[in-house]
């Protein structure tokens, strides 16, 4: 036992933690780049090996440079949970970094009506891209969710999710 407090971040605090101060597309620069992280083809989705992303799946931890705040695996190699209930939008997401947590009766419209009459809280929104995903899908303002169509949290699994904790102070 460690007695300290972990927690999964809020979709905030993850976006912060992996553009490390900067403003482009990926914490390394504006395009995404095989030699920082793990992530399949420019189109589709599959695994792809190229360069220094040697594997078709996961990666071992730490097989890219870690970004500007020392923090390794941000985009690419698993799919990472946040703490935030989904929200279709940015525009109802709290302002001071904190989770979203409403779970409200979603009304949603094109790809996302499958949704309609679900309770926002019934997903959960993840980070980071995984091994499969194209480039689009690692940038650091990429945002997803789960589980998918026909699945619920409790009984959706994927070889691409992940996650990570952050340690109150």
């Amino acid at each position: 036992i460690t007695h300290h407090h972990y927690r999964l971040l809020s979709e905030s605090e993850w976006e912060y933690a992996d553009r490390a101060g900067t403003k482009t597309a990926f914490p390394w620069g504006e395009t995404a780049n095989h030699n920082y992280a793990n992530y399949g083809l420019d189109s589709g989705f599959k695994g792809g090996a190229e360069g220094p992303d040697k594997w078709v799946e996961t990666s071992p931890v730490g097989a890219f440079p870690p970004n500007a705040f020392g923090l390794y695996d941000m985009n690419g190699n698993v799919l990472q949970f946040v703490s935030d209930c989904f929200e279709p939008s940015y525009d109802s997401l709290p302002k001071n970094g904190s989770p979203y947590k409403s779970d409200v009766t979603l009304n949603t419209a094109g790809d996302l009506k499958y949704m309609n009459g679900t309770k926002s809280c019934s997903y959960q929104m993840l980070r980071g891209g995984d091994w499969g995903d194209p480039p689009r899908m690692i940038r650091s303002a990429f945002r997803n969710w789960a589980p998918g169509r026909g699945y619920t949290l409790k009984t959706y699994r994927s070889a691409g999710l992940g996650i990570r904790v952050a340690r109150d102070m």
